[in-house]
């Protein structure tokens, strides 16, 4: 029974085995036509371009009266050959060059080359029999001189009507075009008076040769093929693609190729296409000497707007067998991976088998240790909690002490201006106000506590910088009176005006600064704090252009071992008693809040601290 359990599994894994073969088959081969089609469309639309633009020279050229007087009267030639030579240069063509009615090569733009084409007959193309009969003609053939292929666009060259039958159509008129010379030779006015003005004098003919995108096209992955309108491949990513006919040719057709010398047509080798019903259109190009010298090429195309060509991406057949061996192979190392798989699984089902004693002590052990980390991990968070709501209560502390010593102060002002016995009720009312005004700071400190623990802060008001330093002077005053006459404020002129913040958040950053200064002056004979108010300039890189106030003090300076945390929450000097060490953490926090940064710069004798503010929220005149 198991043995036939197993048959039947083998004849299944055989069945889905040739299944997803023939899957991944056709899935490559759509793979592919979807690659061959884009690459085809993209090349096109990059050949479309460069044929579109490459027409709009000669048909500028064809109306220079440069041109036309070349057509007319030797003397002019020079001029003309200039004109073509600056033309070649300016618009990238290969050559450009202008024909008489019989076909003869009067100016041209490699003039001065040692292989020149004036003097050269080129009557037998297509291309001027088509532009001499009056119509733009346009062509790709191997050059008869040069012998490098190329694209080439004819247009006629009309004789100029005389003055007074056409406005703007003189002889002499001036042509504004992007490739005039600073200066015109004048053209004779009575030159051509007898022609007939609907016939053609001329043909101006411009050649673009391809040689730089097909080096372009040899970079992709797909090779690339373009066929004219006879069916003969004309440009190719490989030298023994090209000139090869995709259809059988009668004798006179290939009599007039060889009359016409386009290109060497390829005769003992045939370009075939397959019907353009087959989604995966297959090309083959077939020797008809040997069939055994058949190579078979998968390709995608498609037809050109500027030009009566077709632009084809091809691989060689071999390449989509190779992909698909490469998934057979990767199915089969799938395939080896799952028995591999499956026999790891049996022996790890016998291992647990001898291990299902194990698994229930270790379940109960496993349990135990949880339920031990799960209640160390509770007093952790209670730990964190408590730790945190006493970080929070030193913040506030720290922050509405100083006004609460201001308020204490006006209190006993307030109970000693009373115990007399007139007391003086406009003191009295001072120091009410005072009061009032202590206890609405001490709101305001609180408030901002709370938004500066919160994720947002209002930062849209206008702040006057001199109101801003005028407000800390006078709480400076009522709160620390003994200290406030060390304290030295200036502002230069330029920084006067307003910037957007929070004007409570920076007049608590710097008082925070302030005092921090003035208690490092505690124990100096002459301390000395300075708030000095000044624009920053390019050497301070981070915010160059913008506001700084510094607070710069003469004490014994901030410790070494400090300076790298001074802005970290409760970093202080052991060596100090007062202070909780939030001071300089919160005016940081308050900074960055505002675009900004408190920098330290040691210095040999006392302590500068810097609050910069960006230039983006300076300069506003007031509101």
């Amino acid at each position: 029974m198991r043995a036939h359990a197993r048959s039947l599994l083998a004849a299944f894994v055989l069945v889905a085995a040739g299944i997803a073969l023939l899957w991944l088959w056709h899935a490559e081969k759509a793979a592919l036509t979807d690659r061959l089609a884009l690459a085809a469309r993209e090349q096109g639309d990059v050949l479309d371009r460069r044929i579109a633009s490459f027409r709009l020279a000669p048909r500028l050229l064809a109306d220079d009266p440069r041109l036309v007087g070349a057509l007319h009267s030797p003397g002019a030639v020079p001029a003309a050959n200039r004109l073509l030579a600056r033309a070649q240069a300016e618009t990238g063509l290969a050559f450009v060059f202008l024909m008489g009615r019989d076909g003869l090569t009067i100016a041209s733009s490699n003039h001065a080359d040692e292989v020149s084409f004036i003097g050269q007959n080129y009557g037998f193309r297509p291309y001027f029999q088509g532009a001499v009969e009056g119509r733009e003609s346009r062509h790709f053939a191997v050059g008869a001189t040069t012998g490098r292929p190329g694209y080439f666009v004819a247009v006629p060259v009309f004789a100029a009507k005389p003055i007074g039958e056409s406005a703007g159509d003189s002889v002499g008129h001036r042509v504004s075009d992007p490739m005039s010379d600073p200066v015109r030779e004048p053209v004779d006015d009575s030159v051509g008076s007898d022609l007939d003005w609907d016939e053609p004098i001329g043909v101006v003919v411009g050649k673009l040769e391809l040689d730089e995108l097909i080096a372009s096209w040899r970079t992709l992955a797909e090779h690339t093929l373009v066929l004219d309108s006879r069916g003969v491949s004309i440009l190719s990513t490989r030298e023994d693609l090209l000139y090869l006919p995709s259809q059988p040719f009668t004798a006179s057709v290939r009599e007039q190729i060889e009359q016409e010398r386009a290109y060497a047509l390829v005769t003992d080798t045939r370009l075939r296409l397959m019907p353009a019903a087959d989604p995966h259109a297959v090309s083959r190009v077939d020797r008809v000497s040997s069939v055994a010298n058949t190579v078979t090429w998968v390709a995608s195309g498609r037809e050109l707007v500027n030009a009566r060509w077709s632009v084809f991406a091809l691989v060689p057949r071999s390449a989509l067998w190779l992909v698909w061996l490469r998934d057979v192979l990767a199915l089969s190392a799938l395939a080896a991976i799952v028995a591999l798989v499956l026999r790891v699984g049996a022996q790890r089902r016998r291992i647990t088998q001898v291990r299902a004693s194990q698994a229930n002590e270790l379940e109960r052990l496993v349990d135990l240790r949880t339920r031990e980390l799960e209640s160390a991990q509770r007093a952790l968070i209670a730990r964190s909690n408590f730790e945190m709501l006493g970080r929070m209560s030193a913040a506030i502390n720290h922050e509405i002490n100083q006004p609460l010593a201001s308020l204490r102060l006006d209190l006993a002002s307030a109970r000693t201006l009373l115990a007399r016995p007139s007391p003086d009720v406009a003191a009295v009312s001072e120091v009410v106000v005072d009061a009032d005004r202590t206890t609405k700071r001490i709101g305001r400190v609180i408030e901002t506590l709370r938004r500066v623990a919160g994720p947002s802060v209002d930062l849209g008001e206008q702040v006057s910088l001199d109101k801003l330093l005028a407000d800390i002077v006078d709480t400076i005053k009522r709160e620390r009176p003994v200290m406030s006459s060390s304290l030295h404020a200036s502002t230069d002129a330029p920084t006067v005006g307003f910037i957007d913040g929070n004007a409570v958040l920076l007049q608590q950053a710097l008082l925070n600064l302030v005092y921090n200064a003035f208690d490092a002056v505690a124990d100096v004979d002459e301390p000395m704090v300075q708030l000095h108010c000044y624009p920053l300039d390019e050497n301070h890189r981070a915010n160059a252009g913008g506001i700084g106030i510094a607070v710069t003090d003469n004490g014994p300076g901030v410790p070494e071992q400090l300076q790298d945390q001074l802005f970290e929450p409760f970093a202080k000097d052991p060596g100090t008693v007062s202070g909780l060490g939030l001071g300089l953490a919160l005016a940081q926090e308050i900074a960055v809040r505002h675009g900004g940064q408190i920098v330290h710069y040691p210095q040999e004798t006392g302590t500068r601290f810097e609050l910069q503010l960006p230039i983006e929220r300076s300069d506003r005149s007031a509101p």
